[in-house]
């Protein structure tokens, strides 16, 4: 991604990194919650008290859902603020802002992809993740990237294209794990 947005110039790929490092702060409460996630279901799964996986799950979505969408509102809302506490440059922070305000739908669907994928670690696979991953990635987010830059679109369908991937990657888990 870093080489496609290097097409639209230095201020695309430094706009795109901070959109990323903005990305990775605000998911670091639900990293915790995985971890956490892991462990239950693990524990529940072990046990053979696969009900309380299924409560197990549904409560993690939830709480990941009540953080990531009003969080999303938030950078949504006031992007520029946000940003300003990693750069001051005008250029680089105009782009960011364009980015982030599309990269913060991506909040809550990846909630899912993310925690299901966790879930199903928990149950003692980890091939599901590697392969969902894969698929959001290798399959749907670099093609469409390259195909929207080859097509002459800016870089916002770049994050267009991570968002799209997104979306496929939480279908995918939803129906893997049921």
């Amino acid at each position: 991604f870093n080489g496609l947005f290097a097409r639209f110039g230095t201020e695309a790929v430094a706009a795109y990194g901070l959109v990323s490092r903005v990305g990775s702060v605000a998911f670091m409460p639900l990293f915790v919650l995985t971890v956490g996630l892991v462990t239950l279901v693990g524990m529940f799964y072990g046990a053979k008290r696969y009900a309380l996986n299924v409560r197990v799950i549904k409560a993690a979505l939830k709480y990941g859902l009540l953080y990531a969408v009003p969080l999303g509102i938030l950078v949504w809302l006031f992007p520029a603020v946000i940003l300003r506490i990693l750069t001051d440059d005008a250029s680089v922070l105009a782009i960011a802002v364009s980015l982030v305000r599309i990269e913060v739908f991506e909040y809550p669907i990846m909630v899912f992809s993310f925690f299901l994928g966790r879930a199903m670690i928990g149950f003692g696979d980890g091939k599901p993740t590697l392969v969902i991953t894969s698929i959001r990635l290798l399959l749907v987010a670099v093609p469409l990237g390259w195909l929207f830059v080859h097509l002459g679109y800016g870089p916002r369908s770049l994050i267009l294209s991570m968002l799209l991937a997104g979306v496929v990657a939480s279908v995918i888990a939803v129906f893997w794990i049921r």
